[in-house]
């Protein structure tokens, strides 16, 4: 059933007040076997040895396969018993690893032994007796750990029985596009993006959210975001935690309890890259993004991305500027081309833009002349004393002398930036000075007018050339290099995950396309 934009929104809001998300624990020995074994193989590794953090991700691999899985545990496409002896044969050749090994080996056989999933059967059992009957629209996530899909067959073969009606939810996308009566979650949420999260359990796309969860693994919700402290949002949506119920209180879990999925999850980041994780001198605090092709970068928390979306039909693809907060798994990252700025320049010439600079900006020679004597401190206190106030005013005023900046960002700064430079006699005394201000701030906005709809009409140019370049590749998981019709070559990928936690990293390490350590989280 299809839902009206009025009619989403009503359900959204109405969700967001009455969330209803229930645990449900499913016991099962042979899977608690093995959790149990790779908890305590997870604490034997020396995560600074290189040749065990290979080791580590074969692990964690194994874990989340068995999870996360919807299909029988012996199925050929699952592979249990090849990821076993993979990691088995690694870990033997660590004396340290032998006994947790040979007991994972153990717990993995007598899994195998008793195929049948336990969360396959529920959710088939539970599906019986609602959906389309009950005229609800129910989801079921399988987009788990990674970006993709975790342990879910891949082809019918060797799938369970999924009834009529039910959407399989492969990508933050298809929650964008709808609004749920109830989803089922097969497993625990620690390996999450944040906009995953927030989309599944804070925007009110969901009524009913029901996770399944095997003994030793946990569930645990992040905080909402609360409105300020303000008598205008006194007493609505103030809540920051969600209540959680459960179908056995019995296995409640307590809070001495090891949680290895998170301790796994921050452990896997932590070996993907060098970043430190606390502020240091002289080091740019960044997020690390890190791509399908098993790539990754660090991006200043404050800088945008230039990404490629296809969030709903074929009319809403679109490029756009966004900040690497904003960024999530399916998102393409364009590297953005050297020569762009070139073709930005060409398409501003048309337009009159360097005449119009000229006109604007014809006081920054006196500038450079009064900063051979005097630092951007200083003038930027003579500035402030006269009335000017924005901020990191010394680093603006680095920004207009060197071009990179055209000029001030608002019309007082403008004015007391001239009269400075007038009484300083760095600068000709006009007949007029209020119609001197207002001249050279019109044609300064006019400047940056005529870039921004060049910038615009450069944008939706690479916007069409790249959805047409895209046709032409089924996928993008190990990155391509798109030509373009003008000339241009772009490198499109598409990011895997990126790190909730920040980095601080030398700059040189800023914005560098590196393999990421240790090899792929992923097959």
């Amino acid at each position: 059933m299809g839902y009206s934009l009025l009619q989403q929104t009503v359900h959204r809001f109405r969700n967001a007040t009455a969330l209803n998300i229930r645990k449900i624990h499913l016991p099962c020995h042979p899977v608690s076997g093995v959790l149990d074994a790779c908890r305590d193989l997870f604490g034997q590794f020396d995560r600074r040895n290189p040749s065990q953090v290979e080791l580590v991700r074969k692990l964690w691999r194994l874990r989340t396969h068995i999870l996360f899985t919807l299909l029988p545990f012996d199925s050929t496409e699952l592979a249990l018993a090849e990821q076993l002896d993979a990691f088995r044969q690694a870990a033997l050749c660590i004396p340290s690893l032998i006994d947790g090994a040979t007991s994972l080996e153990r717990s993995i056989h007598r899994l195998l032994s008793r195929p049948e999933n336990p969360k396959s059967h529920w959710i088939t059992d539970r599906l019986r007796g609602i959906g389309i009957l009950d005229n609800k629209k129910i989801g079921l996530l399988v987009v788990m750990a990674g970006g993709g899909r975790v342990g879910v067959a891949a082809t019918e073969v060797g799938a369970f029985e999924m009834p009529s009606g039910i959407t399989v939810i492969e990508s933050r996308k298809q929650l964008l596009e709808n609004v749920f009566d109830m989803l089922i979650i097969p497993g625990t949420c620690h390996y999450l993006s944040n906009r995953i999260h927030t989309e599944i359990f804070h925007m009110g796309r969901i009524r009913e959210i029901e996770v399944l969860l095997y003994p030793g693994e946990r569930f645990s919700l992040r905080d909402r975001l609360t409105p300020p402290d303000s008598s205008i949002f006194r007493g609505r949506l103030t809540k920051s935690r969600i209540l959680v119920s459960s179908n056995d209180i019995s296995a409640l879990e307590s809070a001495d309890d090891q949680d290895t999925d998170r301790e796994m999850s921050e452990a896997l980041w932590d070996m993907s890259h060098d970043g430190q994780r606390s502020p240091t001198p002289n080091q740019v605090k960044s997020r690390y993004v890190l791509l399908m092709d098993g790539q990754g970068l660090f991006v200043p928390t404050e800088n945008q991305l230039l990404v490629w979306r296809d969030d709903a039909t074929e009319d809403e693809k679109y490029l756009a500027s966004i900040a690497v907060d904003e960024v999530c798994e399916g998102d393409c990252v364009v590297m953005q081309p050297n020569d762009t700025g070139k073709l930005l320049d060409l398409v501003s010439a048309r337009a009159g833009f360097d005449q119009k600079l000229e006109e604007s900006c014809d006081w920054r020679p006196a500038l450079e002349r009064f900063l051979l004597t005097s630092s951007p401190e200083q003038l930027a206190a003579i500035m402030q004393a006269d009335g000017a106030c924005g901020l990191s005013l010394a680093q603006s005023i680095r920004n207009w002398a060197n071009g990179s900046v055209y000029g001030p960002g608002s019309r007082n700064e403008l004015r007391v930036l001239l009269s400075v430079l007038v009484r300083q006699g760095m600068l000709a005394a006009p007949l007029d000075f209020d119609e001197f201000v207002e001249n050279h701030w019109r044609t300064l906005q006019e400047v940056r007018g005529i870039r921004h709809r060049a910038g615009a009409s450069l944008r939706q140019e690479l916007t069409r050339q790249i959805a047409d370049a895209l046709k032409r590749h089924s996928s993008l998981s190990e990155g391509q290099i798109l030509g373009l019709d003008n000339r241009i070559s772009v490198r499109i990928s598409q990011v895997a995950a990126v790190d909730d936690r920040c980095s601080w990293v030398p700059s040189s390490c800023v914005m560098q396309l590196r393999p990421m350590r240790g090899g792929r989280w992923q097959g």
